[in-house]
């Protein structure tokens, strides 16, 4: 069978597919970060590597967490939790003007992260017939890689119409996208 056809014929597959692209959306704040610790803050490169370590410290806290948790039953809780997570992480992240604020926000949205993409994960797989999970998880890290377009969207949009905006407006797609997606599905709400 076809790679294309597979996916066709399974609404799961191509419905989760759908959500772990949608990483376009939720990456786009990232070419932001620079500008606020240099425009917002004033706090330069130092400033910004807090940021930076305030995302990578809520990343390895949740992986940690997941780690030491006993296997769930459903996945798809996990995706909603870390959905809302990212979307009150994000806009207080576009309207802060306080750095401790910022550096919550900051880690909070990289709590997220592994929250998200190891259940999405872990869907894809044990929804996936054996003889196709390669070719289900290539495109699962493609969807990974689209982060860089999300980047470079972030980082022009931003320019188009305001980098507070474009965050609230790209938080607000990946929110529609990912409740459409689930909502819309009783096969997807039952993982």
């Amino acid at each position: 069978m076809l790679f294309r056809s597979y996916i066709r014929s399974n609404p799961v597959i191509s419905r989760l597919s759908l959500l772990a692209f949608s990483v376009i959306f939720s990456a786009a704040f990232v070419p932001i970060m620079p500008v606020y610790a240099r425009d917002r803050f004033d706090v330069g490169e130092t400033g910004f590597s807090f940021m930076l370590a305030a995302w990578a410290i809520g990343q390895g806290a949740s992986a940690l967490w997941i780690s030491a948790r006993r296997d769930p039953d459903r996945r798809i809780p996990a995706v909603l939790i870390a959905t809302v997570m990212f979307v009150i992480a994000v806009p207080t992240f576009a309207l802060s003007t306080n750095f401790p604020l910022t550096l919550f926000a900051l880690g909070m949205v990289g709590a997220a992260i592994p929250i998200w993409s190891s259940a999405v994960m872990a869907l894809l797989q044990s929804q996936t017939d054996s003889n196709m999970i390669g070719r289900v998880m290539s495109v699962y890290s493609l969807s990974l890689q689209m982060m860089m377009l999300g980047w470079f969207l972030g980082a022009w949009i931003g320019e188009l119409i305001g980098n507070s905006e474009m965050m609230l407006g790209g938080t607000a797609i990946y929110l529609v996208i990912h409740l459409w997606l689930i909502f819309t599905s009783p096969e997807l709400r039952k993982l």
